[in-house]
């Protein structure tokens, strides 16, 4: 069989080549590897090497020391997004973040909330974790986010976390904190310009579609 008949596009072959670049091996060897999995079970190469990472998948002749080279080379990716994120010198919309929060929140085995800090011109103060909760949802307490909002001087807050299970959806608990949130900040005259939902498929503007009375 064709060993390429499973790639959806050039992304996959140099995502495979720069995998056996980290973990020093053979192209060959990584790429049969990802076809052995990828038609039932990844969509990218991201999502498998996330999987590999997170112990959902196995690659034959990886070792822990291979594994941890992904994982740093992961961690590396989300800080140099974010540095790029926080040069901007305005964000324009709020999916302006896309990139960062796909590379900081979108493999994640659990829910992750987080928030970016805007000043009055739409720059970047600082992007926080917040709360990290099970699979099924995270708690969160709009009072931490208010403090922290005044603590970085902020005029404008995004809040975002990801969906593990993969759907873009936002659920009823989505809608009720992005509520509670918005009325919260607004209070001490600080705006939510929106809540992005982060999942495999991409991500999703809570505000975008008018959700939760923005």
């Amino acid at each position: 069989m064709d060993t390429h008949s499973h790639m959806k596009d050039s992304r996959d072959l140099l995502g495979l080549h720069l995998v056996a670049k980290i973990i020093g091996t053979h192209t060959v060897d990584v790429e049969r590897e990802f076809n052995r999995h990828m038609p039932t079970h990844w969509g990218s190469v991201g999502e498998w090497v996330n999987a590999l990472i997170h112990g959902r998948t196995k690659a034959g002749g990886l070792d822990a020391l291979q594994l941890h080279r992904l994982h740093a080379a992961l961690e590396l990716a989300s800080l140099v997004a974010y540095e790029e994120l926080c040069a901007r010198p305005v964000l324009n919309t709020p999916l302006d973040c896309e990139h960062y929060l796909r590379c900081h929140l979108g493999g994640r085995e659990r829910e992750l909330f987080c928030a970016v800090y805007l000043n009055g011109r739409n720059r970047v103060l600082a992007c926080h974790d917040l709360f990290e909760g099970t699979v099924d949802g995270a708690a969160v307490y709009p009072r931490d986010v208010v403090a922290a909002a005044l603590n970085w001087g902020a005029s404008a807050v995004i809040v975002a976390h990801n969906h593990p299970s993969g759907s873009l959806d936002p659920s009823e608990a989505d809608r009720q904190i992005t509520h509670r949130l918005r009325d919260a900040l607004s209070l001490v005259d600080i705006r939510l310009l929106d809540h992005l939902i982060v999942a495999r498929g991409g991500i999703y503007s809570m505000a975008s579609y008018c959700e939760a009375g923005f």
